[in-house]
């Protein structure tokens, strides 16, 4: 299950992306820690996962620099 607030390594539609979930009620929402929001959009998945195009690959468990 996806936490609030941990970074995920994923993969949508072939695409491999490295963003924070925040969950807003059940809807995970997938979120840059870049503030341009037109190059690196808040992205709002399946709550159900039973999307075939969404893959999580990791989460980050440590870093050792600010994101």
């Amino acid at each position: 299950p996806l936490m609030h607030g941990q970074i995920y390594a994923f993969r949508d539609d072939g695409e491999l992306y490295v963003k924070r979930c925040m969950l807003h009620g059940s809807a995970p929402v997938m979120v840059s820690s870049n503030p341009d929001r037109n190059l690196y959009p808040d992205m709002r998945i399946s709550a159900s996962g039973d999307d075939p195009s969404f893959e999580i690959i990791g989460r980050a468990l440590w870093y050792g620099a600010r994101l």
